[in-house]
């Protein structure tokens, strides 16, 4: 009702309800900002092609969207501020992403400035290889799998969350075992030393990326055995290290592979179409003569070959 309509001994104002969001898919970065103020543990964000998500960042304002991500991504504080609302701040974000993307597209990713300040470099990518379509089958997964994932992860979600004064999650610490933080120690040498000989900044950025992707995965693994009873909440394990390591060794090959494709320039493509159709038609050889003879026979002036050629 509006205020009209109310009763007018009811001075109270009406406490409008709030939908409580963990997954969100088509948004704005307000309106993300606030579905995470109502949950503290975090938003998860869940786009079917990440290169739109991408083409979307800063179409508002130059660098500020970026910039927010970059803040998420490091755990750093971040708010929005609206002329037509209160600002939303919010201390400790955790906004994870998962999407799918073709390797066609994923120049975009670099696009901007994206590769300069490391944004590139804070993704994971899934690459499976050989990839085949294959009929279609009568087997089907057994049920029991499908009920086991989601018990273990309602067990995780159900966990009491500790806030302080401000609504902000307190964090219970887990420290790594003696035998845990020596094999995550030797681990982290041999990624610096890597880090050392990268050939290109693009790559030592993903490498140095793969450390707090390390231990971020080592407490997921942890946890995951936690609420499987095969392991305590008490301190995270070797067994936990070494499957985090695996997996970012995994992260490793493919982050290789999609550095290849974002920096594989082809200087023809800075050309139009007409250009590249008179490159097509050049021979393997050939005398400046006989370059301006396929020109003259294609439309283009001569100038206008003379400077391509150059």
């Amino acid at each position: 009702m509006s205020k009209k309509q109310r009763d007018p001994a009811q001075q109270e104002e009406i406490e409008k309800p709030v939908l409580r969001k963990i997954l969100v898919s088509d948004f704005t970065q307000e309106a993300l900002t606030e579905a995470h103020s109502h949950n503290s543990r975090g938003v998860y964000v869940q786009v079917d092609e990440l290169a739109g998500f991408i083409k979307n960042l800063n179409r508002y304002s130059s660098g500020g969207e970026t910039e927010f991500w970059l803040s998420a991504w490091s755990g750093k504080s971040v708010s929005v501020d609206r002329l037509s609302r209160m600002s939303l701040r919010i201390r400790r974000p955790f906004i994870p992403i998962i999407g799918t993307i073709q390797n066609g597209v994923l120049l975009q990713l670099s696009k901007d400035g994206k590769s300069d300040n490391d944004f590139l470099a804070r993704f994971l990518f899934a690459m499976p290889e050989d990839v085949r379509k294959e009929r279609w089958s009568h087997t089907a997964l057994d049920p029991v799998h499908t009920y086991n994932w989601e018990k273990y992860l309602s067990f995780l979600l159900e966990l009491k969350l500790e806030v302080d004064e401000w609504d902000t999650p307190v964090p219970r610490q887990l420290h790594f075992s003696q035998a845990a933080w020596a094999r995550l120690q030797e681990w982290q040498g041999h990624n610096t030393d890597l880090c050392n000989e990268a050939e290109s900044e693009a790559l030592k950025g993903v490498y140095t990326k793969l450390e707090p992707y390390t231990i971020r995965l080592a407490l997921v693994l942890q946890l995951m055995a936690y609420s499987c009873n095969e392991a305590e909440r008490t301190a995270i394990e070797e067994r936990a290290v070494e499957g985090a390591i695996k997996l970012v060794e995994y992260f490793r090959k493919t982050a290789q592979v999609v550095q290849l494709i974002v920096h594989r320039e082809d200087p023809l493509d800075r050309f139009d179409n007409g250009k590249r159709r008179l490159y097509e038609q050049l021979p393997q050889g050939f005398s400046t003569a006989e370059g301006l003879t396929t020109a003259q026979r294609l439309g283009v002036p001569d100038r206008t070959f003379k400077k391509f050629l150059t």
